[in-house]
């Protein structure tokens, strides 16, 4: 092992009503009860988050799947700075509101 951080990152559809609880329990990096946003969109912690995407247009998604997109990072290789963690997920999940996942393009 090189001893270098590396980041990992996903997105994936969970069954509509999930929590980010739910969506913690399993994903690797981060725990149900981890800290959590304001409001509720993100859990976050040294090694990991989560993150609910909010699409541009949900009902693209909704005509070819029934689920709702959250968005995962981990680290590997040593803990990260938790607001740079939760600076990656915000980024990569508001990234994700218009993407080919969140158009169905991929499901």
């Amino acid at each position: 092992m090189d001893e270098k951080t590396a980041v990992a990152a996903a997105v994936e559809l969970y069954e509509q009503g999930s929590t980010l609880d739910h969506v913690a329990a399993r994903a690797i990096g981060v725990e149900p009860g981890d800290k959590a946003t304001a409001d509720k969109r993100y859990l976050y912690s040294s090694t990991g988050a989560i993150g609910r995407v909010k699409c541009v247009d949900p009902s693209k998604l909704s005509k070819v799947a029934d689920g709702e997109l959250f968005t995962s990072v981990r680290v590997e290789g040593g803990p990260a700075a938790e607001s740079e963690i939760l600076a990656l997920i915000t980024d990569y999940t508001d990234a994700m509101a218009d993407s080919a996942a969140c158009r169905g393009d991929i499901w």
